[in-house]
């Protein structure tokens, strides 16, 4: 018998699964995915072949997109150890403290910006001079990347227009411009398994990899068992005492429904008996939608060089080797970003402008074939921290299974189209000043500068990606009537099911969802085993 099931060892489920085993809890943990993280999972720049291994990324394949001229984008999630902070751009945010402050307002207390803060600072090993508020001895490694000549144009241009250049993002008010901060070491990325590694007791830890937990069992609101299958044969683990799920926005809902949990609409339609009526589940999906604009750059130092010079990839990887810096190979080829405020409502940031030392027609081009541009090339993106467009997770019957269908919904909120279109303006006009400009021969997507609203829908509707960053599923809140969790994560309703995971945020806090997600994970498990925040630290 197990005294807790840990569901996902992504960053919410491996931080659950650590603290609750050293806690003496005998704990086992499922995960879908390997034991092991590839080597293009350890590089840094390594993400763009490990975003295309199927057996370490879910990919999901959204429904299409009215919005985005009908597209259907895919999304991807990491699949293993670590989940996707195996093989995400590794960038380190904690988020806006006012949108933390702001989830009162949802009716969920204990969750403003001072509170969390213990959380943020227990996960943190800061591996550069940072504030008093940061933390210096936790699993996970955060370093601050240096400056190259396309990182000091870009900071020079945010200068021009009054927005100063700053150190630290990660503490109160974030307006500024900044070198990013990773969740990396010198060599290797920082993902959520090193929290199981740093585990000095494993006698408590039971963890089964290549397992896929396909839905839980129900009796009078109490979850009495899971049902596994591995290598294909199912098989079911009864009498834990709790359940965890961290399986993220989009198959936490859908075991969810497989289990009968959720709105009898979409559960009955898959043929699968109502266990708990939840009509919450799976409403409420947010998601970050950015819009790019590419640059031919005059310096031969992108990411883009790689593939063409030799001498340049052999000199980058002697940089690597001896520890040198700046050095794009220890990079998610991110080097800089900002936070920006939307003029027009408040002086919080709601913008995230980022600086890319790479070009392609996709976010997922991974070599010149695939589509990454054949010259020097940077971008510089942009995307709305807080956007109100909301879809949904649902299961779907295809060929058998019951899969999530994914409707994100993006830019079905007007407010959404006007301010992604002011982002854009934005980083339009960025690129026009005086140490940027001088960075670039020609600007390659798009050709002209566009003023027209219609010509920048079109260019959105064919061009706009997501973040990756998907929230809200099974959200926060007061009651079973709005929201699936309450705010010490449990499920409403239900006596030993609890949800740790991104879909608990009824909104992002953050530009970024992983540090936001470890925190929660932190906390929500503090909470669990009635630790105090001394006894926690330490």
């Amino acid at each position: 018998m197990f005294d807790a099931i840990v569901i996902g060892a992504g960053s919410a489920g491996c931080v659950t699964a650590s603290r609750l085993s050293a806690s003496g809890m005998r704990t086992l943990l499922v995960e879908a995915g390997p034991r092991r993280l590839s080597l293009w999972q350890k590089l840094p720049l390594g993400v763009g072949k490990a975003l295309h291994d199927p057996q370490r990324v879910w990919l999901d394949q959204c429904e299409s997109s009215e919005m985005l001229n009908g597209r259907s984008l895919q999304w991807h999630a990491g699949r293993g150890s670590g989940g996707s902070s195996s093989v995400n751009g590794m960038l380190a945010v904690r988020g806006d403290p006012a949108l933390y402050n702001e989830l009162q307002n949802y009716g969920i207390n204990g969750w403003s910006y001072t509170e969390c803060l213990p959380y943020f600072t227990a996960l943190e090993r800061v591996r550069f001079d940072a504030a008093q508020l940061r933390g210096h001895h936790g699993p996970i490694d955060i370093r601050r990347l240096d400056k190259t000549k396309y990182c000091e144009a870009f900071h020079g241009a945010f200068n021009a227009l009054g927005i100063e250049s700053r150190d630290v993002y990660n503490t109160n008010d974030a307006t500024g411009v900044y070198q990013l901060q990773l969740t990396a070491g010198q060599y290797v990325r920082s993902d959520a398994s090193q929290y199981l590694t740093k585990i000095s007791d494993q006698r408590y830890l039971t963890i089964l990899h290549d397992t896929v937990a396909d839905h839980l069992l129900v009796k009078n609101n109490e979850i009495i068992g899971v049902e596994l299958i591995i290598k294909g044969v199912a098989r079911e683990v009864r009498s834990a005492k709790n359940v965890f799920l961290c399986l993220g926005a989009v198959r936490t809902p859908q075991i969810l429904e497989k289990s009968g949990i959720g709105n009898p609409h979409y559960i009955q339609a898959a043929g699968i008996s109502v266990t708990h009526r939840l009509d919450a589940v799976g409403e409420n999906l947010r998601d970050h939608l950015m819009v790019r604009q590419t640059f031919e750059g005059k310096f031969k130092e992108t990411i883009n060089d790689l593939f063409k010079s030799k001498l340049f990839l052999a000199t980058q990887g002697a940089r690597y080797l001896f520890g040198r810096s700046p050095c794009l190979l220890n990079t998610s080829s991110l080097l800089a970003t900002a936070f920006v405020p939307d003029s027009t409502t408040s002086s919080h940031p709601r913008f995230r402008v980022q600086l890319g030392l790479g070009s392609a027609e996709s976010r997922l081009s991974i070599d010149l074939k695939s589509g990454i541009d054949a010259y020097s090339g940077f971008h510089i993106g942009v995307y709305d921290i807080s956007p109100k467009s909301v879809g949904s997770v649902h299961i779907k019957r295809k060929d058998g299974d019951l899969i999530p269908r994914i409707t994100p919904s993006y830019l079905t909120d007007s407010s959404d189209i006007s301010r992604l279109k002011r982002g854009f303006e934005f980083i339009s006009l960025l690129a026009e000043q005086k140490s940027l400009r001088e960075t670039y021969s020609r600007r390659t997507r798009p050709l002209e500068n566009i003023g027209n609203s219609t010509l920048l829908m079109e260019y959105f509707s064919r061009s706009a990606h997501t973040c990756w960053h998907p929230v809200g599923t099974c959200r926060m809140g007061k009651g079973e009537s709005d929201s699936v969790t309450a705010s010490d994560g449990r499920v409403h309703g239900m006596r030993n099911l609890f949800i740790y995971d991104a879909s608990i945020y009824p909104f992002h806090t953050s530009s970024n969802t992983n540090l936001p997600v470890l925190m929660a994970a932190e906390k929500l498990v503090h909470k669990f085993l009635g630790l105090t925040n001394k006894e926690f630290q330490n």
